[in-house]
C-alpha cells in the first residue's frame, strides 16, 4: 500500500499526487479543526493515548456537542503494533468517573478495509461492556503505520439525574517498535450489515436480525468478542455451508437488566479457528422487547475479533474507487465534513 501524506491547516488538503478518496477521505471533504481530540505518544509507557474532551454531561442527555464527537479525524504519529488497550474515563482533574458514562469509542482505518466487507476497517471498538486486553508484544500485535488517517467516533450519554462536568475519555494502546510472531488484524460483522445505521427499532415481543456474508481471504480467528443492548438475548456466528456453530454468546446483566458484560472467546484454547472464503457465514441476534411498546434504535449486534491470515493469505488492500467503501467513508464523515441532510438523499449523491 502506498504511503499517504495528509495535513490539516483548517481544513483538510491532500498533499502528493493521490486523489483524495485513494489517502482515505472523499472529494469534497473540509475538516474543520479537531477540538474535541488529543492524541499523544507516551514514549516512556510505550502507550498511544487518544483523548477525547472534555465535554459537560447533563442529567438525561448525550453530550450536547456530540456531532463534533463523530468520528474526528487525527493520525497516527508512529509506526508500531498495538498488542493492548484500555479505556479510562476521567474528570479534569484526572479523577475516575463512572464508566457508563461512555456509551462507546470506535476507531476507524480508512487505509485499511474489513475482512467481510469492501469498507474502512473499524479497528478498535470499546462498549460498555468491553473490558481491558493485553496480548504479549512478542506474540502478536496489529500495525498502525506513521502518518495513516484514524477516525476516531464517541459518545457520552448519563441516564442520571446528576450532571457531570469536564468528562474525558482516555483510549489507551499499548505497542511495541518490534514486529510480533502474529500480525493481527480486527474484524467485526453486524446484522445490520453493509450501510447506514447499525441501530434498529425493538418492537414488543421477539425480534431476530441475520446477516450473512463470506471474508474476502482466509483468515483464523484467535478472538471473539461483542456487543449488544438490553433486552438481547443472545447471539451466534455459524458456518452455514457446514452447520457448525463457532461461537454462541448470551450477555451478562445486572440487576436492571442492563448489559455489563459480553463473555470473550477464545476458539480451541487459543490455536483459532479458520473462516474459508468459499463458505457462508451467519450472524444472528435475538432480543425480547418485555416492555409493551416499541423501543426506537433499541437493539445492536455485532461480533467482532483478532484474525491472523490463514492459508497462506494476505490481507484484502482497499480499494478506495470501491461504491460501497466510498458510501460507507462518506456516511463515517457526514458530519464532520458537512454532508448532512437525509441519509438516503446523502447516499444517493455519494460519489
Amino acid at each position: 500500500m502506498p504511503r499517504r501524506a495528509l495535513t490539516i491547516v483548517g481544513a483538510l488538503a491532500v498533499v502528493g499526487s493521490a486523489p483524495a478518496a485513494s489517502q482515505g477521505l472523499p472529494p469534497g471533504c473540509r475538516l474543520a479543526p479537531q477540538r474535541y481530540l488529543r492524541m499523544s505518544d507516551n514514549t516512556a509507557a510505550r502507550e498511544l493515548v487518544i483523548e477525547v474532551g472534555p465535554v459537560d454531561v447533563p442529567a438525561h442527555s448525550m453530550a450536547p456537542h456530540q456531532r463534533e464527537l463523530t468520528y474526528q479525524l487525527t493520525f497516527v504519529p508512529l509506526t508500531a503494533w498495538i498488542n493492548g488497550f484500555r479505556v479510562e474515563v476521567v474528570d479534569l482533574s484526572g479523577k475516575a468517573l463512572p464508566r457508563w458514562l461512555l456509551h462507546h469509542i470506535v476507531t476507524a482505518r480508512p487505509a485499511s478495509r474489513e475482512l467481510f466487507l469492501p469498507v474502512t476497517q473499524r479497528f478498535v471498538g470499546i462498549g460498555i461492556e468491553t473490558r481491558a486486553l493485553r496480548l504479549p508484544a512478542w506474540l502478536a500485535g496489529a500495525a498502525l503505520r506513521r502518518g495513516e488517517p484514524l477516525l476516531v467516533n464517541t459518545m457520552f450519554h448519563n441516564p442520571t439525574d446528576t450532571d457531570y462536568h469536564g468528562v474525558r475519555v482516555k483510549l489507551v494502546f499499548a505497542y511495541s517498535h518490534t514486529r510480533p510472531l502474529y500480525e493481527i488484524s480486527p474484524f467485526n460483522v453486524d446484522v445490520m450489515f453493509p450501510i447506514g445505521s447499525k441501530e434498529f427499532d425493538l418492537p414488543p415481543g421477539r425480534t431476530v436480525r441475520v446477516w450473512e456474508g463470506s471474508p474476502a481471504v482466509a483468515a483464523r480467528i484467535l478472538v471473539l468478542g461483542g456487543h449488544l443492548h438490553r433486552y438481547a438475548q443472545w447471539a451466534e456466528l455459524v458456518d452455514l455451508t457446514t452447520g457448525a456453530v463457532i461461537w454462541r454468546v448470551r450477555p451478562e446483566t445486572d440487576h436492571s437488566g442492563a448489559v455489563t458484560r459480553i463473555p470473550m472467546h477464545i476458539p480451541r484454547l487459543g490455536l483459532g479457528r479458520v473462516i474459508d472464503p468459499a463458505h457462508r457465514y451467519r450472524l444472528t441476534a435475538v432480543y425480547a422487547n418485555s416492555t409493551g411498546r416499541t423501543i426506537p434504535r433499541g437493539g445492536m449486534a455485532k461480533i467482532g475479533g483478532l484474525v491472523v491470515p490463514a492459508n497462506g493469505a494476505h490481507w484484502p488492500s482497499v480499494d478506495p474507487g470501491d461504491s460501497l467503501y466510498r458510501q460507507d467513508l462518506r456516511r463515517l464523515l457526514r458530519h464532520q465534513c458537512g454532508f448532512e441532510g437525509p441519509e438516503e438523499e446523502m447516499m444517493m449523491h455519494a460519489p
